[in-house]
């Protein structure tokens, strides 16, 4: 499977950590600063790509829905909704929480590895209808951008 790796930069981290100060949970604060990493990442990676996102619109981004919800979402400007949902090196499957099975083209999983201040885009799925998802169903990122040229979603 190929993946991609993407720096964090120090902004992501501090994003993070607000984002997770606002929350009253420490349980919804683990969450939302997971999210945060991993929707910053994809985010870099469509800069990357030139191609354009609305981040302040996304949910991940609004306090009253990290609250509410387990989000991680980023807009992409012409085509829709993705979700960015963070994983640990060592997981093996992913979870995607039903609020987030409609009004996505597609769902990028970002391993997040902290120590080495580095996420990895494992790969994507096109849709889901279940909450624990094998890291084997992945398509390759590789395969994303085509996909996403197809709107196929």
């Amino acid at each position: 499977m190929t993946s991609v790796k993407i720096n964090l930069p120090n902004e992501a981290y501090q994003q993070a950590i607000q984002f997770q100060q606002q929350q009253s949970s420490s349980k919804q604060s683990n969450i939302v600063y997971f999210n945060t990493l991993a929707v910053y990442a994809v985010f870099l990676y469509f800069q990357s790509w030139k191609i354009e996102t609305d981040l302040p619109t996304s949910d991940a981004w609004d306090c009253v829905m990290q609250t509410l919800l387990d989000v991680a979402d980023l807009n992409l400007k012409n085509w829709g909704k993705i979700e960015c949902r963070p994983i640990f090196p060592q997981h093996n499957f992913v979870y995607i929480p039903p609020e987030v099975w409609e009004e996505r083209i597609a769902y990028i999983i970002v391993e997040i590895n902290e120590f080495l201040r580095q996420a990895t885009l494992r790969g994507f799925l096109k849709r889901v209808d279940s909450k624990k998802i094998p890291l084997e169903q992945l398509h390759p990122m590789k395969e994303f951008m085509s996909y996403l040229d197809k709107g196929k979603h």
